[in-house]
């Protein structure tokens, strides 16, 4: 369990953001809809034939690519491992033709890409969460001003953050400080 694993490190879990972060296995939408693929075991058939692009560390994972090929008994003809931001341009210039994405990321809709579902739940959910040490836990002052964030940003929302980062090119902090004026939160 998670909360266990940081308490036993003097971290406390103070609360869930409201969106998860967990990889996907996306295709472009023209290939999945021509080859009529919305699932990782209707891809598992052309997976011997394909290329698969992820970050620097998902084909490495137990969780990750490693479970992949456990749970679904899928082999890629290659795997492409790089930069996450060059896995979109790759797929989509036909360098790859699988890729690792995130549930977050906006260019998967914005690259006109197809996301598969894991029917066989392979990759675990990456809950978006706020840790704290213990003793900074402890201080309601500094926990209770944190508190205000807990469940309030949805998977879609996250996804629009992040396209006005990744697109869109803004600075984190003016994002940030948009998002919170606009929740109330910030004059």
């Amino acid at each position: 369990d998670v909360v266990e694993g940081f308490e036993d490190e003097g971290i406390t879990v103070l609360f869930r953001l409201g969106f998860e972060n967990a990889y996907v296995i996306s295709v472009t939408e023209t290939w999945g809809a021509a080859n009529n693929v919305t699932t990782i075991t209707e891809l598992v058939p052309f997976a011997n034939d394909l290329i698969l692009g992820t970050d620097y560390v998902f084909h490495n994972r137990s969780d990750g690519l490693l479970n992949l090929e456990k749970i679904y008994n899928l082999s890629f003809k290659e795997i492409k491992s790089g930069a996450p931001t060059l896995m979109y341009t790759n797929i989509d210039s036909g360098n790859v033709d699988v890729i690792s994405a995130y549930t977050t990321d906006t260019r998967i809709s914005s690259f006109n890409h197809r996301t598969l579902d894991d029917d066989q739940n392979a990759l675990p959910p990456y809950e978006a969460i706020v840790l704290a040490r213990d003793d900074i836990a402890q201080d309601q002052n500094i926990s209770g001003i944190l508190a205000v964030l807990a469940n309030r940003i949805d998977t879609d929302t996250m996804m629009e953050l992040n396209g006005q980062y990744d697109v869109d090119l803004m600075e984190a902090v003016d994002i940030s400080e948009t998002w919170l004026q606009d929740q109330g939160l910030l004059d």
